[in-house]
C-alpha cells in the first residue's frame, strides 16, 4: 500500500454519576444496531505501528473544534483533541481528560477531577484553566451545538490545576454527555487567549492533547496525523500515523477503497448506492448503525417574506415531496421517511402524532395557486435555488430527487452543488440560498442536537446553527423546559408540543431518517467502537503493522 493509499485499553476509573432523576437519558437512548460484522477475527494483542488511510470529501474548513460540527473537519480534529469524557457504543460516558466526576443532588454543580499526566502537543501541561477557558470563552460562544448547554454555565472554579468545579444556572440533563467529543473538546488557553477565535492561526495549526499531532498538510491532497509519543494513555495510540486523503469525487473514493488505496470509508463519504457492493466484499469490517440518530432535512431560508416566508408555499413544497419514493428509490430502502426533527429511533422523545404533510401534488398545486404563484406559459411557477454539498452522499442524492419532484409541480429547483467550504460560507454565513439540504444529528439528545437548529438565540452566521432563521418564543420555552426537566417522561411532555409547533410552522422539512454504513479493510482493528466516527482512534491498530 502506498503512503497515501494504509485492543484496547479501557480506562477503569470509577466515575460518580448524577442522581437517578438527572441521570440522563443520553445513556438511555435507544440505538438501532443493524449489524456489526467483523469479517476478520481480530488478534488478541494489538500490533504497534503502521498507517491507516481514511478518505474524506474535502479539505477541513477549520481545525478548531470549538467552532464547528462539520464532519470533514471532525475527521481530523477527533484524532487531535480530547474531551473530559468519551462515549462508548451505547452512549455511556467514560473518563478521558477527567479521571472522575460527581454531580450535586440539585444537578447544578459538576466537579471534575482531571488527569495529572497530560500535555499539550507543544509540551505545555493541561490544567483546569484550559477547561474553564474552553467552556466559557469558546464553546459557549462559538460552537453551534455546545453553546446551547455551555451557555447555562454560571461559573467555573479552579481550586487547583487538576480540579474544575462547574456551576450551572439551571439543571441541564445532558451536561456530562456534552463533555465528550464532538461537543466538548478542550482547547489550550495559552495559545488561544486573546486571539480572534474565528481567524486564529490555531485554526490551521491545531495543538491538542489527543493521540495524533498534525504533520504534513497538502491542501486538496492529504493531511498526515503523526503518533503523539507523549499521549497520556500508556501504550497508545497503536498506529504510527493516519492519513486523511482528500477525494471530492464519491466514485473515486469507492474505487480507491476497492483497490486497497484507502482503508476506511465512513458513511458520510460512502455513496449509499455503492454501500451494498462494498459490504459484499470479503474480509471487511462493516458497521451499520444509527449514529447519533440523524435526519436528512430540507431547510427554508426565511429571510424574506416572499416566497418562502409564506407558509402556504412551504406547505405546498411539503406536499410535493414523496418521502417514501425518496427512501425506496433514492436510497435503496436504507432509511425511513421522517416526520419530525426528533427521529423515531430516539423513542422516548419522538412524537408520532405531529401534523404530517402527505404526498399530494394536487394539494401542492392548489396551495401554490392560493399563494399567488400560478403556472406560467411554460408551466413554471417560480425558481428556487437549492444549495448542497455534492460530496455529502446523503444530501447529494436527496437534492437530486427533491429537485425532480419540485419540478413536477412547476418549481424550477435550480440545483447549486458547491464545494464544502463555499457551501458553508454561502449558506451559513451569507444566507445566500432558498433551499438547503443537509443531514443533522440529534447527538443522542434533543437538548444537544435539535434545539440548536430552531432556537431564536442561535440565529448566528456559523455553520450548523439556526440556518432558517426561524424564531418562535413558544418553542424556545418548551425546549428550555425540556432540557431542565428532572425525568425522561417529563422532558418528553415538553418535546411533544414543540415538535407539533415546528410541524405547523414548517421552517424545515424532515425528509428521512437514515442509518450509517461504515466499512474498513480487514487489516484495520479496534475501529467503530464509538457511536461517533470521530473518536477513539487511539484504540485503532492494523494487524500487519504496516
Amino acid at each position: 500500500m502506498s503512503y497515501l493509499g494504509s485492543s484496547f485499553e479501557r480506562v477503569r476509573v470509577t466515575a460518580s454519576h448524577p442522581p437517578r432523576a438527572l441521570k440522563l437519558i443520553s445513556v438511555a437512548v435507544f440505538i438501532l444496531v443493524l449489524a456489526a460484522r467483523p469479517a476478520v477475527a481480530p488478534a488478541q494483542t494489538p500490533v504497534r505501528g503502521g498507517t491507516v488511510v481514511q478518505a474524506i470529501g474535502a479539505d477541513p474548513p477549520t481545525m478548531n473544534p470549538g467552532t464547528t460540527t462539520d464532519t470533514t473537519a471532525w475527521s481530523l480534529m477527533g484524532k487531535v483533541f480530547n474531551g473530559l469524557t468519551y462515549l462508548d457504543g451505547e452512549y455511556h460516558n467514560h473518563p478521558d481528560l477527567a479521571e472522575s466526576w460527581s454531580v450535586s443532588a440539585d444537578g447544578l454543580t459538576y466537579t471534575f477531577k482531571l488527569r495529572r499526566n497530560v500535555k499539550w502537543h507543544d509540551g505545555k501541561p493541561f490544567t483546569s484553566e484550559d477547561v474553564k477557558f474552553s467552556y466559557l470563552e469558546i464553546l459557549s460562544n462559538f460552537h453551534p451545538v455546545g453553546r446551547i448547554g455551555y451557555a447555562l454555565v454560571a461559573a467555573i472554579e479552579t481550586p487547583d490545576p487538576h480540579t474544575a468545579v462547574i456551576k450551572l444556572k439551571a439543571p441541564f440533563g445532558p451536561f456530562v454527555f456534552m463533555t465528550a467529543l464532538p461537543t466538548g473538546a478542550i482547547m489550550p488557553k495559552h495559545l488561544l487567549a486573546g486571539q480572534d477565535i474565528t481567524t486564529a492561526e490555531f485554526n490551521r495549526k491545531p495543538v491538542g492533547t489527543g493521540p495524533f499531532k498534525l504533520g504534513e498538510t497538502v491542501k486538496g491532497s492529504h493531511y498526515v496525523l503523526e503518533r503523539n509519543p507523549d499521549y497520556f494513555k500508556k501504550g497508545q495510540p497503536y498506529l504510527d500515523r493516519v492519513v486523511l486523503r482528500v477525494m471530492p469525487n464519491p466514485a473515486s473514493r469507492v474505487l480507491a477503497f476497492e483497490k486497497g488505496e484507502v482503508d476506511v470509508l465512513y458513511t458520510f463519504f460512502l455513496p449509499v448506492e455503492q454501500a451494498g457492493r462494498l459490504k459484499a466484499m470479503p474480509g471487511l469490517v462493516v458497521k451499520e448503525y444509527m449514529v447519533f440518530p440523524e435526519v436528512v432535512t430540507l431547510f427554508f431560508n426565511l429571510k424574506d417574506s416572499k416566497p418562502l416566508g409564506d407558509l402556504r408555499v412551504r406547505q405546498a413544497i411539503a406536499h410535493a415531496i414523496d418521502k417514501k419514493f425518496l427512501v425506496e428509490k433514492g436510497y435503496f430502502g436504507q432509511g425511513r421517511p421522517a416526520i419530525s426533527p426528533i427521529p423515531s429511533n430516539l423513542g422516548w422523545a419522538h412524537n408520532p402524532r405531529v401534523p404530517v404533510y402527505a404526498y399530494d401534488p394536487a394539494q401542492a398545486a392548489a396551495l401554490f395557486d392560493e399563494a399567488g404563484y400560478p403556472k406560467g406559459a411554460g408551466g413554471e411557477r417560480l425558481t428556487l435555488r437549492m444549495v448542497y454539498d455534492p460530496a455529502n452522499s446523503a444530501a447529494n442524492k436527496a437534492s437530486e430527487v427533491v429537485a425532480q419532484q419540485l419540478r413536477a409541480v412547476g418549481i424550477n429547483a435550480k440545483q447549486m452543488p458547491m464545494e464544502r467550504s463555499l457551501m458553508l460560507d454561502k449558506v451559513y454565513k451569507q444566507y445566500d440560498f432558498d433551499i438547503h439540504i443537509h443531514n443533522y444529528t440529534t447527538y443522542g439528545d434533543p437538548a444537544v442536537g435539535v434545539t440548536r437548529v430552531y432556537m431564536c438565540d442561535n440565529i448566528r452566521p456559523v455553520p450548523f446553527a439556526n440556518v432558517s432563521r426561524y424564531c418562535n418564543p413558544k418553542v424556545d420555552e418548551l425546549f428550555r423546559q425540556a432540557a431542565s426537566a428532572p425525568s425522561q417522561a417529563e422532558r418528553a411532555r415538553y418535546y411533544a408540543p414543540a415538535m407539533e409547533q415546528l410541524a405547523r410552522d414548517l421552517p424545515s422539512i424532515p425528509l428521512f431518517e437514515y442509518g450509517d454504513t461504515n466499512v474498513a479493510r480487514g487489516r484495520v482493528q479496534g475501529i467503530f467502537k464509538s457511536l461517533s466516527a470521530h473518536a477513539r482512534w487511539d484504540e485503532v491498530w492494523v494487524s500487519d503493522g504496516k
